[in-house]
């Protein structure tokens, strides 16, 4: 075999091995390390076994992860007696919210909420003692516990993309617990009573 021939040859080779390295590296998502890299530095940097204590003037406590941000709004609204926001570094949000609705029912309320959503992976669990329902919806999906006793509504949200936040979210409702100043469902409006001196004048009134 000629010095020529074999040169052709080893260059058809390195052309046929460049083109498989080619085809094998586009076929491939040069990505997917990448982001579950970046997944798995994100998990760690959320991840807290320390928890803090918040003492709620609506009269509840729960535990959530030291290393969240919590704050506490609509405080001006007379039909919401808590709303707290637990904020991720991510960006990300946990939401607790109860409030007085009309609606007095977890089945009529989940049929209200499925009317506008798709809900999937529904299960039973229990906040504080009250019968709930916890499920998944939304896009991006968010996880969901929702209870009702006497007209209030629990409701609380968190991302369902981070196994950190569900562990906080889940953490917060079996560590939620009422204390004996509960002031939750008491709502309720009294007609100020007449004083004496009213009632005197207006004796005096028809008398004259």
């Amino acid at each position: 075999m000629s010095k020529k021939l074999r040169l052709i040859i080893a260059a058809i080779l390195v052309v046929l091995l460049a083109a498989g390295l080619f085809w094998y590296f586009k076929t491939q998502n040069p990505n997917s390390g990448l982001v579950q890299k970046e997944i798995s530095i994100q998990e760690a940097g959320l991840g807290s076994s320390n928890y803090l204590t918040h003492d709620n003037f609506a009269g509840f406590s729960f535990e959530y992860p030291d290393n969240l941000t919590l704050k506490e709004t609509e405080l001006d609204n007379p039909a919401v007696y808590a709303s707290v926001e637990l904020d991720a570094a991510s960006g990300e949000t946990i939401s607790l919210r109860i409030y007085d609705d009309q609606i007095t029912d977890t089945d009529e309320w989940l049929k209200a909420f499925e009317a506008n959503n798709v809900i999937v992976d529904m299960s039973n669990v229990l906040w504080a003692d009250m019968p709930a329902k916890s499920f998944a919806a939304g896009t991006p999906q968010k996880l969901y516990t929702v209870a009702i006793e006497n007209g209030v509504v629990y409701r609380l949200e968190s991302p369902i993309s981070s196994s950190f936040l569900r562990e906080a979210h889940e953490h917060l409702i079996s560590s939620f617990q009422f204390t004996q100043e509960s002031t939750i469902g008491s709502q309720t409006q009294t007609a100020p009573e007449e004083s004496e001196d009213a009632n005197i004048t207006l004796i005096e009134e028809i008398v004259e």
